[in-house]
């Protein structure tokens, strides 16, 4: 109504730079920012959540979370501030979100999202989030050729690949068109594995994009429930993120077109509500 909008208004801050982002079924956040502190919360499914400790386990090593490999500058975002990745840095979230598939079991045919903002230092940036070694024996076209999933930004596209084997079992695609490099871009995966067919979907900006197919052989993905999920990392030590990140968001459900719209949105409340920042 007018008067909740108007009251919603008059909550806001001049000086706000706050963004809303829908929380349902979410995950993972992290922000990036000065804090960097990922928020967590339990799924349903426990392979989705955090590696815990079973009686008796005398050898457990609980996961250490944070930033490795460097220390986090600042950099300004369009979500506030983001956080610079000189290809070295990357981000330990520890053994969590083992998302998996098997097209003939519907317990794990799986539905998730993962939304973040990215600014890509070069058409090479390499991995933006990865559940998968941080080593690969081969590369292919660029890629490392390994089990696990992972987003990543090579040869200046948005690239999804989920394997079980290379070339035999696991799906990969690229998007068709490139994306220009050293400016921000919101990224959205949505992987969908109750569809038949169009399983994945890759947003940029807010906009659905074409995918070239380079992989569509799927069947099954067991999962990795023992690699960290990392960010900026993953793939092996040349494929350390160089550019900037901010704003990671996973979802355990595939959120609505305007839900999509509000995550690859660059304006703060206050200025959505008609107010100078």
């Amino acid at each position: 109504s007018a008067d909740k909008q108007s009251r919603w208004e008059k909550s806001l801050k001049p000086d706000s730079n706050r963004h809303w982002s829908p929380e349902e079924d979410q995950l993972i956040h992290l922000s990036l920012d000065q804090s960097s502190k990922p928020e967590i919360k339990r799924s349903d499914k426990s392979r989705h959540n955090r590696v815990e400790k079973k009686k008796d386990d005398k050898n457990f090593k609980p996961d250490v979370i944070g930033f490795k490999d460097g220390e986090p500058q600042s950099v300004p975002a369009p979500t506030g501030q983001g956080t610079k990745f000189d290809g070295k840095l990357y981000f330990d979230l520890g053994r969590i979100g083992d998302f998996r598939y098997k097209s003939t079991s519907e317990d794990f045919k799986e539905r998730f999202a993962i939304s973040i903002w990215i600014n890509p230092e070069s058409g090479n940036a390499g991995s933006i989030i990865t559940k998968m070694p941080d080593k690969a024996d081969e590369h292919e076209a660029g890629m490392p050729r390994t089990g696990g999933w992972g987003l990543f930004f090579m040869d200046g596209k948005v690239h999804f690949n989920m394997v079980r084997e290379w070339g035999y079992d696991g799906y990969r695609a690229e998007t068709e068109n490139s994306l220009p490099v050293n400016q921000w871009h919101h990224v959205m995966l949505l992987f969908d594995g109750t569809q038949p067919y169009n399983r994945v979907n890759l947003y940029v900006d807010g906009l659905r994009q074409t995918l070239k197919i380079n992989q569509g052989n799927f069947h099954l993905y067991w999962g990795l429930p023992g690699t960290p999920l990392r960010l900026g990392a993953g793939g092996g030590a040349d494929m350390r993120f160089k550019g900037a990140m901010s704003d990671l968001r996973i979802y355990t459900r595939i959120p609505e077109d305007d839900e999509i719209a509000v995550l690859a949105c660059r304006e703060p409340l206050d200025k959505i509500a008609g107010k100078d920042a």
